[in-house]
């Protein structure tokens, strides 16, 4: 296997179709808050015991981390209106690993049908749909962690 791509990982737990379903029960633009309640964020983060850096200027909270195995996460999340984007970029031996960035990118990169015009970025019309949506994103992500630590 190619030490420097994450699809069997990708598809090891599901992700194209949670990604799916989440964007799809997220998905109301009519609906979505103005403001971007980094408080929430903030919040959510911590619970997952991740330190992270607010760049209000450009309004995006990330943060890095290394896995036993070797293998180094970025995972950015934009601030913008009502919108969760996710950014997620994996290193491993001192080189970026494909598919990674931004989550609804990934699906076509793995050679997946989807359709970003509809589910592209999962929307909050409330603090506690954003909840949700972090929670769900975390996750996928915890998950992917674990398959590509077993799967070294």
């Amino acid at each position: 296997m190619n030490t420097h791509t994450t699809t069997p990982f990708f598809e090891k737990i599901n992700f194209v179709e949670r990604y799916r379903a989440l964007c799809h029960k997220f998905n109301n633009y009519d609906t979505s808050m103005d403001s971007y309640e980094i408080a929430t964020y903030k919040e959510v983060l911590d619970e997952f015991g991740l330190s992270y850096e607010h760049n209000k200027k450009e309004k995006f909270l990330s943060t890095s981390y290394s896995l036993a195995s070797g293998h180094e996460f970025t995972l950015t999340f934009g601030l913008w209106r009502g919108k969760v984007e996710t950014i997620l970029v994996i290193r491993y031996e001192g080189q970026y690993m494909e598919p990674s960035g931004r989550l609804d990118f990934i699906p076509e990169e793995m050679g997946y049908e989807f359709d970003r015009k509809k589910y592209n970025l999962p929307k909050f019309s409330s603090v506690e749909d954003l909840r949700e949506i972090l929670y769900a994103l975390m996750s996928i992500i915890k998950d992917l962690e674990q398959a590509i630590v077993q799967g070294v």
